[in-house]
């Protein structure tokens, strides 16, 4: 059965200024053939970069009921002289890629786990008012039963691309100094692009280590929601990036032992 769906492509642009007067609409020009002219009128904040407008750019296609579905795109901005504004264009969708949903949840409960450790050596006792460096280790339970395994890491720093922020929180651990070296660019001594764009206000990171579930419970969906809890649980207002480590599992960073308890301790790290 086929089922219509919007399909969108999410980009999260800065807010203009509130436009004052009808007069200001000659700033933006008719639409071209085959286009649709849109004008945001926003009203004016006193700290226009701490607010931010979604606009969601799409079509409406015929898709398969159960798969996800997204277009490919660009949103591109230009500046209109003279006026102060900015014009946002997509001038192209597509082409559509798809997200198959092999076996939709077939599991009635998954519940995590959590076990956190602080690994930095930081003077604040709460982190959460603090710069640091979090360890994150959760078992994974699907309907009652030893699913896997989840790990990542909580780093904040004011400024994290920092001499200072590498040496205190990056290199505490070999794992998350791995990263720091995968996402730096030292001739500028900036993280790589996109990354900076995703950093202000919130200058955290949630790096996703990996997610491993033993065979039984793979291709269900289930690392899907292992994920969104991850990062509903842990990716506070400070974070500013989610980081996931795309390496296949075989070849992991540590000896996963599948079917643990919380109780157990965590494995040891291979050499």
């Amino acid at each position: 059965m086929k089922t219509v769906y919007s399909i969108a492509v999410l980009s999260f642009l800065t807010a203009m200024s509130a436009i004052q007067g009808a007069d200001n609409m000659k700033a933006f020009a008719p639409a071209e053939a085959g286009m649709v002219r849109h004008v945001l009128q926003l009203p004016k904040q006193e700290d226009e970069a701490a607010f931010k407008v979604e606009l969601i750019a799409g079509k409406t296609v015929q898709v398969d009921e159960g798969n996800r579905y997204f277009f490919g795109g660009k949103i591109e901005a230009e500046n209109i002289k003279g006026w102060g504004f900015t014009r946002y264009m997509v001038s192209k969708l597509g082409p559509a890629s798809v997200s198959r949903n092999l076996a939709s949840r077939n599991f009635r409960s998954m519940r995590i786990h959590w076990k956190i450790t602080r690994l930095d050596e930081g003077d604040e006792q709460d982190p959460r008012f603090a710069e640091c460096l979090l360890e994150i280790e959760g078992w994974i339970e699907c309907d009652g039963k030893p699913a896997g395994l989840v790990d990542a890491h909580y780093l904040f720093a004011e400024h994290p691309a920092s001499v200072a922020a590498f040496m205190e929180l990056w290199d505490t651990d070999a794992t998350s100094c791995d990263v720091f070296e995968e996402i730096i660019d030292h001739d500028r001594r900036k993280f790589r692009e996109p990354i900076p764009r995703f950093l202000d206000p919130a200058s955290g990171f949630l790096c996703v280590n990996f997610i491993a579930l033993h065979p039984p419970f793979r291709r269900m969906g289930l690392g899907r929601e292992v994920m969104r809890e991850l990062v509903r649980a842990m990716a506070d207002p400070r974070i500013g990036v989610v980081l996931l480590d795309a390496q296949p599992l075989q070849h992991p960073h540590r000896d996963i032992t599948l079917g643990m308890s919380p109780a157990d301790d965590p494995p040891e790290p291979t050499g």
